[in-house]
């Protein structure tokens, strides 16, 4: 699915590589040089390591040793294809790195339903009944699209009870939005990175 998804063009690989650096167990280094092979073969389909490292303002031991560190976790493999002239030249599987990109968002998947569910329980033992459907609703966007924690609803229905103010889900989304711990949506680039990639031809 992954995979069809980058053929098609619907696939962020950039964004994904670098707000995920560590579930896939990249330096910067190897995730810049995946991110511009991913580039690459969605354009020619081939792989020619030395034109690769032209484009990159990066040392040829530090580019090999990266390659190599990707290769030997098999992120990548390299194959050799024919043309109608019989003529041999590498091309790339990157299947590995697509399965790595599926597990991680299955983990993340269950992750979230795990949270959304000790919210929803956590929350209707605070108001002491059953959620409306429309509740369930505001609490299950409350996680997943404005990535509010149990904690941040801990701290925010306590927040509720030392203010004596009402126990309801308007008062909660309300105690939440103006809370000075917003988990951010998006995670920014590290700095490092994007310096990395202002010197990329």
């Amino acid at each position: 699915m992954i995979k069809k998804l980058y053929e098609l063009g619907y696939f962020d690989y950039r964004g994904f590589i670098l707000n995920n650096l560590k579930s896939l167990s990249l330096s910067t280094t190897e995730a810049i040089v995946l991110i511009k092979m991913l580039d690459d073969f969605k354009e020619s389909h081939t792989f020619n390591s030395e034109s690769l490292r032209n484009k990159m303002n990066i040392r040829k031991d530090t580019f090999e040793s990266a390659l190599a560190n990707l290769l030997e976790r098999k992120i990548y493999e390299i194959y050799l294809s024919y043309d109608n002239n019989d003529r041999g030249y590498e091309t790339l599987s990157f299947d590995g790195f697509f399965e790595l990109v599926s597990d991680i968002l299955e983990n993340k998947q269950k992750y979230d339903d795990n949270e959304i569910h000790s919210v929803i329980m956590y929350v209707s033992e605070e108001f002491d009944r059953v959620l409306s459907s429309n509740e369930l609703d505001i609490v299950k966007s409350l996680i997943e699209d404005d990535r509010y924690s149990k904690k941040d609803f801990e701290r925010a229905i306590e927040n509720i009870k030392n203010s004596k103010r009402l126990l309801n889900i308007k008062n909660l989304s309300n105690e939440l939005a103006k809370s000075t711990s917003l988990p951010k949506t998006k995670k920014d680039t590290p700095e490092c990175v994007k310096n990395f990639i202002k010197n990329i031809k």
